[in-house]
């Protein structure tokens, strides 16, 4: 989808904690700037051909997040993806948080309480291994 205006050429990753909404805004916002938006998480699942899910208990949680860092470097290889929204985890990663550096995205940090993001975790469809009671 092309920019709305040739002068913004803005790049945007959405990072956050898990739920705060980040997939959520990057529809809006893509669909506001009218630029093409890429998930993280579903790049990850597409490229894998298994829910996160299941590569983590499967895997483990390590293995998972080298699945996330090579998705990461083809979602920022592609110019024409303007707005990433990022697993929850994604940014706990130094060589992510650098990539992304590199790569010219803006970062924008979303926040919400841990009861707001909490509510949208149990209200997904989505299971999430990492947040499977309050507790974790």
């Amino acid at each position: 989808m092309p920019p709305a205006s040739n002068e913004r050429n803005i790049r945007i990753a959405l990072t956050g904690f898990m739920g705060v909404g980040k997939s959520s805004v990057a529809r809006h916002l893509a669909q506001l700037l009218r630029y093409r938006r890429l998930d993280l998480d579903s790049l990850i699942e597409n490229t894998d051909g298994r829910r996160i899910a299941d590569i983590i208990d499967n895997d483990g949680e390590a293995n998972y997040r080298t699945i996330e860092t090579a998705c990461l470097r083809t979602a920022l290889a592609d110019p024409d993806c303007r707005i990433l929204s990022l697993g929850g985890g994604t940014w706990t990663i130094e060589t992510n948080r650098l990539l992304i550096k590199e790569s010219g995205l803006t970062s924008v940090w979303l926040e919400s309480t841990f009861d707001h993001c909490w509510q949208n975790i149990r209200k997904s469809r989505k299971e999430r291994p990492l947040a499977r009671n309050r507790e974790t």
